[in-house]
């Protein structure tokens, strides 16, 4: 259920790929990153590890370990689910609840702006009912980095969707949710 790849994010991204065919299942991620200008970023909230278990892709959450801390942290300067990365930028901030007939081939992206942490291994969770649906790893490369991952909604997985950023030592540094109808 889970598929990963990684590309090297230390040089610049090459040409976007054409679009693939339209498939019923297709648990593709990407990931696009670079380096940033610098940015005032609020002071830490929440440090506390969300997921305890590392590297257990379809282990089932309680909701009690879903709580999710603020979109914005120290180390996280932006975090959103959008429906396109175009420019290393997200084109469109979804709301809290989007239809699926308005997100292209059913994808999503999480799009996060990660700061001080540079060299340091961090991740994209996708949760869906209670479980971790994908999983994206990637090392950043400066002390201003923009990362996003990739996933695509199946019609039968309307519901609730959680996405969070993990660092390599499980701590959850921020995270969105969204509803897809």
């Amino acid at each position: 259920m889970n598929d990963e790849e990684s590309i090297d994010i230390g040089r610049p991204a090459p040409a976007p790929a054409p679009a693939p065919a339209p498939s019923s299942r297709d648990d593709s991620f990407a990931i696009v990153a670079a380096p940033l200008r610098p940015v005032v970023v609020p002071p830490s909230l929440d440090d506390e590890p969300l997921v305890t278990e590392r590297d257990a892709p379809t282990r089932s959450l309680d909701d009690s370990d879903v709580d999710l801390p603020p979109a914005t942290s120290r180390n996280v300067a932006r975090s959103l689910v959008t429906t396109a990365v175009r420019d290393r930028e997200p084109v469109r901030t979804l709301g809290d609840t989007v239809s699926l007939r308005e997100i292209d081939r059913g994808q999503l992206y999480y799009f996060t702006e990660l700061t001080g942490l540079m060299g340091r291994k961090v991740e994209h969770r996708w949760i869906y009912r209670g479980r971790v649906e994908g999983t994206m790893r990637f090392q950043v490369g400066s002390n201003r980095w923009r990362a996003s991952s990739r996933k695509t909604v199946l019609p039968n997985q309307k519901g609730e969707w959680r996405v969070i950023v993990v660092d390599e030592a499980g701590r959850t540094l921020g995270g969105s949710r969204l509803v897809v109808e």
